[in-house]
């Protein structure tokens, strides 16, 4: 059985998957339990359309009158699983049956919107780039019946400009 240890003061992470309404908390959900992430702290800006004219010097850059645009980005979520059984190989399955939930539910819904109650920071147009599968030594044995895995799931962020709020249960524009 997946279980998560009480702590009192978690702040939840948040998604709402395609045209859902409402956000989802993965740890109240899925049972996954973020320990940090890698939120870049500034944006990088798009390099802008460009010619390189060989017999003049420097570029011919073409920047639209808004102003540059931002480049998308990875994150990474560093996770935690808990689980609780008559046996170990029993609590093993149970985490690799809620990571095959958790992960299916990021990949069928293609985007998605985040919002990290711990930083404020949410961010719309976000997909799913990486979910490696955990090897077997990747299992923490905390006693015969409990185990604990630590994995990394990768976000890629294709609007880092628009800032999601939570908002009465759902993640929206600020």
């Amino acid at each position: 059985m997946l279980y998560t240890p009480p702590i009192s003061d978690y702040k939840p992470f948040y998604i709402q998957i395609g045209s859902a309404v409402s956000a989802t908390d993965i740890l109240t959900t899925y049972n996954v339990l973020v320990r940090e992430h890698d939120f870049p702290s500034e944006l990088a800006v798009k390099e802008p359309y460009k010619n390189d004219w060989k017999d003049e010097h420097g570029d011919d850059e073409y920047l639209p009158a808004v102003g540059l645009y931002a480049a998308a980005f990875t994150y990474q979520l560093d996770c935690i699983m808990f689980a609780r059984n008559n046996s170990e190989a029993a609590a093993i399955a149970d985490i690799e049956a809620g990571l095959a939930t958790f992960k299916y539910a990021l990949r069928a819904g293609g985007l998605f919107k985040v919002y990290d109650a711990y930083t404020g920071h949410g961010f719309k147009e976000v997909r799913l780039s990486k979910f490696p599968k955990p090897a077997r030594g990747d299992y923490e044995v905390e006693s015969k019946d409990n185990v604990r895995l630590m994995f990394t799931v990768e976000f890629k962020v294709n609007d880092p400009v628009t800032r999601m709020t939570l908002s009465n249960g759902a993640i929206v524009e600020r």
